[in-house]
Order: structure tokens, then C-alpha cells, then sequence
């Protein structure tokens, strides 16, 4: 499924782009299911505690690691087994961030040019854009263009612990850090609340309702946090993990229905 199809009008010159924004979500979201599914796959291996054997291959093989592995390095190795399924993880939202913030940059450029008379070398899509690897920074232009109020700051941080992760073994150095000598890592993700009277607390499962009218359960969109002190190794759990999925996803969608107001707005019907 492709974000444009274009189609030319020899009889008076013109080319039409039509642009289906939901194949333009579709792009970030499949990076948002291939982080969820491959983590979900991957920490389950050691869900039941660090394995016995890491050996490849069933008869022939080449033997990189003791088989059984001692007692003594069993933890290691499942400790960065999951710090590199990490990594990958967020290497792969980022990716696919990007890939949509290509799409979605291009559809913000043709719409610069319509209805207007351009030489033909100008319809071609803005490779300098896409050939940028920040996607905090993309994220950033986009969102100004179309007026879109979102805070790119939470995927620079989460840029820098994929850094960490993928360059020094998960550990913070200086060139991570984002906050007096520490990596902050922040997103976003709903939190449920029940409130009983004037009492509010979180929402964690089954609860005992004490008034006799009953409670109210809300939720709200707050901040996540951790931090890592320069020389600590970054860790985060399958929970976290799950909720920086979700954050991505929204932002995808915050970014699409933006999108779909800006091409309102300058008369397309969307």
C-alpha cells in the first residue's frame, strides 16, 4: 500500500497526487506491532529465568560458549540478551517513525505547490529530508508545519538510550546524557484512576468500592520517567516497554489527523 499515487494529465499538463493517509499511518504503525512482537517474542525467552544452553545448531556445530552455561554467567548472558532485544526495539520505532515522517513531510510539500505552476524537476520529493536520521528533528519540522502541538523531546531521550544500548553495551557515557550527567528517559502513556468521593488513587485491577453510590474511573495521559546516571546501564521493563509502543502509536495518530485538518484547511476534501 502506497502514501501517493500519481497520475499525469498530458491533455493540460497537470499531475494528480492523491495521497491516502491511511496507508501513510499505516507506515509507522507497522513498526509500532514489529517492536511490540519481536519484544514480546524475545523477553519471553527468558521470562522463566536466564537459559541453560545458547549453543546453535543440533549435531555439527561450533561452540562459541560452554553447553550447559555455569551458574556463574547464566545472568550475564540473559541480561544482554535483553538489553540487545532493546535496543533493536527501539531502533525499529525510530525507523519506522521516520519512514512516516518521510511520507508525511512529502505530502506537506506537495501541498505547498497545489494548484501552482512548477517546473517538473520540483515535484520531486525532498531527499534531503529523507536522507536526515534524526527523528526527533523530523518530528519537529512536522509538526510546525501543521501546527501540530507535540514535543519531540521524549524521542530524543529515548533516541539516546537506543544509542547507549546499540554503541556501549547499554551503558550511559557522557554523549547520553541529557540532564546534569544523567539520561532522562520520558514518554507518554495513559494512567487509570478510580475516585471514590474526593479520594483518588490509581487504578490497579480489581478494587473494593467502599461508597454506597459507587465510584468514578478516569483516565489521563501522564508523563513516564526514568533516569540513568552517567556510567549506569539502561534498563527498562516489559511494562515501560509496552507503554513506549503506545506512545509511538499515538503520536502517529496525533501527527495523521493533523495532517487530514491541514489538507481541510486548504480546501481538499480528505
Amino acid at each position: 500500500m502506497s502514501t501517493f499515487k500519481i497520475a499525469h494529465r498530458p491533455d493540460d499538463q497537470r499531475i494528480e497526487i492523491a495521497v491516502d493517509l491511511n496507508a501513510l499511518r499505516e507506515v509507522g504503525h507497522v513498526g509500532v506491532r514489529r517492536a511490540s512482537c519481536f519484544l514480546g517474542l524475545g523477553l519471553r525467552t527468558t521470562l522463566e529465568g536466564p537459559p541453560d544452553s545458547v549453543t546453535l545448531g543440533e549435531t555439527f556445530t561450533y561452540q562459541f560458549m560452554p553447553d550447559p552455561l555455569p551458574d556463574e554467567i547464566r545472568e550475564s548472558v540473559a541480561s544482554e540478551y535483553e538489553a540487545w532485544i532493546v535496543g533493536s526495539a527501539l531502533k525499529e520505532l525510530d525507523q519506522y517513525l521516520s519512514l512516516f515522517l518521510d511520507d508525511a513531510w512529502d505530502v506537506i510539500q506537495i501541498m505547498d505547490r497545489h494548484e501552482q505552476a512548477v517546473d517538473m524537476s520540483e515535484v520531486l520529493f525532498d531527499q534531503k529530508f529523507r536522507m536526515a536520521t534524526n527523528a526527533g528533528k523530523k518530528l519537529a519540522r512536522v509538526a510546525e508545519a501543521i501546527g501540530a502541538d507535540l514535543d519531540a523531546s521524549p524521542h530524543r531521550s529515548l533516541s539516546l538510550a537506543r544509542n547507549a544500548l546499540t554503541h556501549t553495551r547499554g551503558v550511559v557515557c557522557v554523549q547520553h546524557t541529557n540532564e546534569d550527567e544523567t539520561l532522562r528517559v520520558h514518554w507518554f502513556a495513559p494512567q487509570t484512576y478510580i475516585k471514590e468521593g474526593n479520594e483518588e488513587r490509581p487504578f490497579a485491577g480489581l478494587v473494593r468500592v467502599e461508597q454506597p453510590d459507587g465510584a468514578q474511573v478516569m483516565m489521563r495521559i501522564e508523563e513516564r520517567s526514568e533516569r540513568f546516571k552517567l556510567g549506569a546501564k539502561v534498563r527498562l521493563t516489559a511494562h515501560q516497554l509496552s507503554e513506549i509502543c503506545f506512545f509511538y502509536h499515538q503520536q502517529i495518530e496525533v501527527i495523521v489527523v493533523r495532517l487530514a485538518d491541514f489538507l481541510r484547511q486548504r480546501g481538499l476534501t480528505v
